[in-house]
């Protein structure tokens, strides 16, 4: 289920994820090889669970992966924190959203308002 203004458009390929780590339950690995993708740009909750699972085997299976910061959330922010600590440097570089704008051009004006 999508929230509204985040469902996917057109023709985007959805894996149906059953498990906390798409890699485990979808052909994502092999549509993403495929397409040429060597980067990730990871969001969602939980971080601690969902995100952090999947960073780890992204980062196994060779991708240069990244975590926006504030685009993902834990049941508490200690938790949130925690994940992150553990996850920088090792699976994932994190990163802010405005770094995450910076590598998609868009200026602060777009990206505020």
């Amino acid at each position: 289920q999508f929230l509204p203004g985040v469902e996917p458009i057109d023709d985007e390929i959805v894996p149906n994820k059953t498990t906390s780590d798409p890699f485990h339950s979808t052909p994502l690995s092999y549509l993403l090889k495929n397409l040429g993708i060597t980067h990730l740009y990871l969001l969602g909750v939980l971080t601690n669970e969902c995100v952090a699972s999947t960073a780890r085997s992204a980062c196994d299976l060779g991708f240069k992966v990244h975590i926006i910061r504030e685009a993902c959330a834990a049941t508490s922010d200690d938790e949130h924190q925690y994940a992150l600590a553990n996850l920088h440097g090792r699976y994932a570089d994190v990163i802010s959203l405005s770094q995450f704008h910076m590598t998609l051009g868009v200026t602060n004006q777009l990206a505020d308002g």
